[in-house]
């Protein structure tokens, strides 16, 4: 028996901004895509890799709601699994943005699976870049660089 997941401690941020900011930060400091050995020998990208890692939407999902059974689910259908995310009001103008900007992300992380590692961080700068802009958010590397300020000590 499947019991749904206590997420009343836990919600994804309020603002698309604050969505990217967390997956953008993620992915550049992590520097690996996160994949998941498959049963035949292959590997795919997953929520929760074997080396660790997590993907973009991983990133979104805390470890008390994670569950093996989301690999393999799309990002919008494992948050919804996980009730993270509302599918039924995909009406509602800034719930479809969410849900494009989720898959967005993901696409971005599953899209560099491939790479040479030393390409990795590169195509995610660029492909988040796009995403920024396709989305009218402040970029990675001013998001980046006014949290790294905020931290700074004064002098």
């Amino acid at each position: 028996m499947t019991t749904t997941p206590d997420t009343t401690a836990y919600r994804l941020p309020d603002t698309l901004q604050e969505v990217y900011d967390i997956v953008a930060q993620h992915l550049l400091t992590q520097g690996a895509v996160a994949l998941q050995t498959l049963p035949h020998g292959g590997v795919a990208c997953a929520y929760r890799g074997d080396n660790g890692l997590k993907c973009a939407i991983g990133a979104l999902i805390p470890d008390h709601l994670y569950c093996p059974e989301l690999e393999g689910k799309g990002p919008v259908a494992a948050l919804a699994d996980i009730g993270l995310l509302n599918v039924n009001d995909l009406s509602n103008p800034s719930t479809l943005a969410l849900t494009q900007l989720l898959i967005l992300l993901q696409r971005a992380h599953d899209d560099a699976q491939g790479l040479y590692p030393h390409e990795v961080v590169p195509f995610w700068k660029r492909r988040l870049a796009e995403i920024a802009e396709r989305f009218e958010l402040r970029p990675f590397t001013r998001a980046m660089q006014e949290t790294s300020d905020a931290s700074a000590p004064c002098a």
